[in-house]
């Protein structure tokens, strides 16, 4: 089951009306999600008209968010399949443009991490190669943002190398406390490897435990990578990638991913969610979201001069859902005035979005009591 919450707070000082108006921040939890498997490359699609307030600090929003799941249909049975790098191209049928493939309308990010840019390849603005990507079955994040030139945004995404031939790290042992994390394992001299932990959103997306950190080099049959970078009071999944060349994200170099171990670190933590899955089929989906709306007071004061003032409220709305992995709150727009001091009971409508796989339904409403 998930649940989602929108916690608003209020700071005004009125003397004739307050104006209240609630917005979404920029973020990429507010975009729109493009869901991709293998069978699914090679399959022109279009990145623009999206929502302003989908996008990270560094860019002007409009972004698609892409989950590209590697799992191939095969005998009608979606079946995990691993792919070491995957790419990213122009169109099939691209714009009767000249040197389309060289155009920025497109700048790709890694969704987590202050949105890590990927680097494109070389003059070749459109094009791109991601590795790692993920481990068979699981999924890899990007962010598909407008670039600096303003043209159409399509594209699509490539298999490039299905498999690795290098041997995965083994016995990997990862304890993840208060002051850091620390990864062991079986290493191979000579190789380069990077500890990865699941993120807060599910449990098959993976990012660096330290994005910054350079890929250390073994140098012998066992090795440890710790990091300060660590999530409070929360139990994780870690694994290890090897490569045959040291890199950092938003690079094409192959990976092979080793099976994962649970941080170790003890009671403390919030227990690891092992429901907290990126997917799950919701296309017969007929429960609508269930909305929480307490009813809430919003306590005016009338000072010795007549003015009034309002002080922080928080509306705590939850919604709660019980197969989709998001589900959107409206935001909240009303107004008021010195005429609502003691008056009756304001009603606000609060809407709550679920996203199936299929389609977003918009379900029926519940108001809040405002008063």
């Amino acid at each position: 089951m998930k649940i989602y919450s929108i916690r608003k707070w209020l700071l005004l000082v009125v003397c004739a009306s307050l104006s209240v108006s609630f917005c979404s921040a920029q973020s990429w939890v507010n975009c729109n999600e493009i869901l991709l498997t293998v069978d699914d490359f090679n399959t022109d699609l279009d990145f623009s008209n999206q929502p302003v307030n989908c996008g990270c600090n560094n860019n002007s929003g409009e972004c698609t968010l892409v989950r590209i799941k590697l799992v191939e249909t095969i005998n009608g049975i979606e079946s995990p399949v691993e792919y070491s790098s995957i790419g990213f191209m122009p169109p099939l049928s691209p714009p009767l443009e000249v040197n389309y493939i060289q155009k920025d309308y497109i700048d790709i990010y890694n969704p987590y991490f202050q949105c890590q840019e990927y680097q494109s390849q070389g003059l070749l603005n459109h094009s791109y190669r991601f590795s790692p990507v993920a481990p068979a079955g699981h999924e890899m994040h990007l962010l598909v943002c407008p670039g600096s030139e303003t043209g159409q945004m399509r594209g699509r995404f490539t298999s490039v190398t299905p498999g690795s031939s290098i041997p995965a790290a083994t016995n990997v042992q990862a304890s993840d406390g208060q002051s850091g994390i620390s990864v062991s394992f079986d290493s191979q001299p000579g190789k380069y490897y990077m500890a990865y932990r699941s993120t807060e959103r599910c449990n098959e997306t993976w990012v660096p435990i330290d994005p910054s950190m350079p890929w250390p080099q073994a140098s012998g049959a066992t090795m440890t990578i710790a990091a300060q970078s660590f999530i409070p009071n929360q139990q994780l999944m870690y694994r290890v990638v090897v490569s045959d060349q040291g890199f950092v994200v938003a690079t094409d170099t192959e990976g092979a991913w080793s099976e994962g171990d649970l941080g170790h670190y003890g009671s403390t933590f919030d227990q690891y969610d092992v429901n907290n899955f990126c997917s799950m089929d919701c296309s017969g989906d007929i429960t609508d979201p269930i909305i929480n709306c307490p009813i809430v007071t919003l306590p005016i004061e009338i000072q010795t001069d007549g003015t009034a003032s309002a002080s922080f409220v928080d509306f705590n709305i939850t919604a709660t859902d019980d197969c989709d992995t998001q589900v959107d709150i409206s935001d909240i727009n009303f107004n008021l005035d010195c005429s609502h001091v003691g008056g009756p009971a304001l009603y606000n409508t609060v809407f709550a979005t679920d996203d199936s796989r299929k389609a977003k339904r918009l379900i029926k409403a519940r108001r809040n009591n405002i008063g």
